[in-house]
């Protein structure tokens, strides 16, 4: 039955939820990632084990499948590379930047998603689909607790930026190839995206963890990197027969559970404008499902 969820392709609606659960498991990757950085994985060690963990083990179940389609090895660099850019990018921007900033840059993929799915899906554009998107970041701005302070952009905001439109063209790419293997694709997205973390790391300069350390966290590391790399690779999956676009506004789901997780394990406090945000992005889970397109649509 698990192993359908990969293979076979479901419904338009079933497919926008297993994201918005995917998504929200995504949501509480900072407890781990904040356990492994109290243990010496700082700043973006901890990301650089949680992607160079699963390398190994793709490798050895990929090899013959990805050998066996080498036709598809452009589209598999090429889109694991916007979204291992677009990953990493993200996690630098958390790391030297505005953490409240670089997220809700980051949502704008939903937007660059729809746009770009016009443009290369011949995606058509909807009021449904478009006021999704507004609720959406709407959403995401209150829950972040976003103030006029907020808007004044930085030099270190461009990541948060650029993640979202990279990742966008990236689930384009996965749209635009369904028939490309989904495995190739995540085993390159794992690869590339270990190779911009380590260039970033070497960029900001910050020292490895001890041998001791590494020990200490290594499985944690393990557990987090096993837990999320089924998420991942669905996603990948269904973005190969669903719109990017809804793809990206079903992700928003990650931001609800990542400040309701902070809220019981920190006991931080939410806001009535952090539960309406979190209200709008339940929402935009319903209207992005409503403006899903019928079953069998194909690109032009």
């Amino acid at each position: 039955m698990i192993a359908a969820l990969f293979q076979q392709e479901m419904s338009t609606r079933k497919a926008l939820m297993a994201v918005f659960i995917s998504s929200s498991i995504w949501g509480v990757l900072w407890v781990p990632l904040r356990w492994l950085d109290l243990l010496g994985y700082q700043e973006l060690w901890s990301t650089f084990a949680f992607l160079a963990i699963p390398v190994l083990p793709l490798f050895f179940f990929t090899y013959h499948r990805i050998k066996a389609s080498l036709r598809f090895w452009p589209v598999y660099l090429l889109a694991g590379g916007f979204i291992g850019a677009g990953f990493s990018l993200y996690c630098t921007g958390l790391v030297i930047g505005s953490v409240t900033k670089t997220t809700l840059l980051f949502y704008l993929t939903p937007v660059w998603g729809s746009i770009l799915g016009m443009i290369f899906l011949s995606e058509r554009a909807t009021v449904m689909r478009w006021l999704a998107n507004g609720l959406g970041l709407l959403g995401c701005a209150l829950i972040m607790g976003i103030s006029s302070g907020d808007l004044i952009l930085e030099v270190s905001d461009i990541l948060g930026f650029t993640a979202g439109i990279v990742w966008a063209f990236g689930g384009v790419m996965l749209r635009r190839y369904p028939e490309a293997d989904y495995l190739g694709l995540v085993f390159c997205q794992y690869v590339l995206g270990t190779t911009f973390t380590l260039i970033a790391i070497v960029l900001i300069g910050t020292p490895p963890p001890s041998v001791e350390q590494w020990f200490s966290g290594i499985v944690v590391a393990l557990i987090t990197a096993a837990i999320f790399l089924p998420t991942m690779a669905l996603i990948f999956r269904i973005s190969q027969y669903v719109s990017p676009g809804l793809v990206a506004l079903l992700m928003l789901s990650e931001v609800v559970l990542a400040v309701l997780s902070a809220m019981v394990l920190l006991g931080e406090r939410l806001t009535m404008l952090q539960w309406l945000g979190a209200s709008l992005i339940f929402l935009t889970a319903l209207l992005a499902a409503y403006s899903s397109e019928p079953e069998g649509h194909s690109e032009g």
